[in-house]
């Protein structure tokens, strides 16, 4: 899967995660599980992770712990 963020070898993993292309990506009302979670403010999951186990960045991080009514 190719990334829509940047090229680690172009750009700091910094730059890359707090840059625009990032934020037009983080629709945090989207996620599926993360937006009615209580550590959203702090975690958010990865939506990296969930995309490439579902090819939709926006399902639940398969690695997330927490129960979420």
């Amino acid at each position: 899967m190719e990334s829509r963020i940047g090229n680690v070898r172009e750009k700091s993993m910094f730059d890359l995660f707090t840059g625009q292309n990032m934020e037009a990506h983080r629709e945090f009302s989207k996620f599926e599980k993360c937006n009615r979670c209580k550590l959203r403010g702090w975690c958010r999951g990865c939506p990296a992770v969930a995309a490439g186990y579902t090819g939709n960045r926006y399902t639940p991080d398969p690695q997330c712990w927490m129960e979420v009514d």
